[in-house]
């Protein structure tokens, strides 16, 4: 059985979608390890030492944090 958060049901407010919504080109934040960042050119990159993916859309890079964090737990 996987487990949920409430952010699964008020995806709007989760503190992590809100950061990468509102990063501006060049900044970035570091979440366990994980750093996002919105380059110069509009793309938001998401970056470990396993990865680093690019995504045009901030709905889809959140999706793939998202995924990588709960692996991350699982792991644990």
């Amino acid at each position: 059985m996987e487990q949920t958060n409430i952010y699964d049901f008020l995806v709007d407010m989760d503190p992590v979608l809100s950061k990468i919504k509102n990063l501006a080109k060049g900044q970035a934040f570091v979440l366990e390890q994980i750093r996002i960042s919105l380059n110069p050119f509009g793309l938001y990159e998401v970056e470990s030492a396993d990865f680093h993916q690019q995504f045009v859309d901030c709905q889809k890079c959140y999706q793939f944090v998202c995924k990588v964090t709960v692996q991350r737990g699982e792991e644990k």
